[in-house]
Formats: C-alpha cells, structure tokens, sequence
C-alpha cells in the first residue's frame, strides 16, 4: 500500500484521475427546483388533540419580529412574538397542548388556564405576550429538546387554534 500511496501522492502515474465536476446546465437546474416545489407543495396537518399532553395553570425573546414565534425558555417563561401576541388579550386563559415528541404546540383557550400577561422592556411598547409554565419547560428538557425552544406557529383553520411547529 505504500507503494500506491506514493505513486498517487506524487502524482507519477498516468493513471490518476482527476475529480472532474461537470457543471449542471442553469436551464435544467431551475427545472428541477421548480419541480420539487410543485412536488412538495403545503403540508396539510390533521391533530387529534387528545394525543396531546396539557399544560395548564421568560426571557428570552423571539428574533423576528415579524413572524408568530412561540418561545420558551428555561426558567419556563412562555413568550409570544408581537405579532403572535396582538390576537391574545391580557389575562386571557389558555392551555398549552404539547405533542408526544415535543415539535407541535398548540395554544387553546381555557377557562381554568393560565393567563396571558403584556410583555413590556423598559421604554418600548409592544403586544408581546408571556405567561410561565414550568412543567412545559420540564417536559421539553426530558425529551432531549435543548432549551430556549422556538416553535414557528400559524393560525389553523380547521381547529381554530394558533399551532406551532419546533424550529
């Protein structure tokens, strides 16, 4: 093996061959990304919420603030993004249902819930909402999720609920 190695280090023999890359043509690429989006197209999510764990009666804050974000710290503190916070009104009650594996959640009103407070840093104004749930951050870490978690949600139409999916 030596002796292989040397030949191909030092490039003596003729034999090697080089890695040749051949380029894909930009045409035929674009048609190939073109069609897998058409492939992929939306993800339509059925819920059965009765597989759901509940959560009834931080810190750390979402980075876009143009997007829902539902993030949970590890102290506990549930915060929702500004713009996820402005369709929750202070001290509205709420469960929060946590699948199996810890990459859905769902935000559902409750009566007997926990209860929405304003997020509000010195000087700012905004419709950022927070409520703790330290047995949410628990289960979370028991799964194997590394805490800040950040769940992207969406409003579901079919359950009416707000729905986050793990980033």
């Amino acid at each position: 093996m030596g002796r292989l190695y040397e030949t191909v280090n030092r490039r003596q023999s003729q034999d090697v061959i080089k890695n040749i890359d051949i380029p894909v043509a930009h045409e035929e690429e674009s048609r190939l990304e073109k069609r897998i989006r058409e492939e992929s197209g939306p993800v339509k999510t059925w819920l059965d919420l009765s597989e759901f764990m509940v959560f009834g009666a931080g810190r750390y804050k979402a980075t876009s603030q143009s997007e829902h974000w539902i993030t949970i710290s590890p102290r506990g503190d549930v915060r929702l993004s500004s713009r996820l916070g402005a369709h929750f009104q202070n001290g509205e009650r709420i469960e929060v249902l946590l699948n199996r594996k810890g990459t859905i959640l769902v935000l559902r009103p409750a009566p007997t819930g926990l209860s929405f407070r304003a997020e509000r840093p010195e000087g700012k104004k905004t419709q950022a909402k927070r409520v703790c749930c330290k047995a949410l951050a628990e289960k979370l870490k028991e799964l194997g999720i590394s805490l800040p978690a950040r769940f992207r949600a969406e409003w579901n139409d079919e359950l009416q609920l707000w729905v986050g999916r793990r980033q």
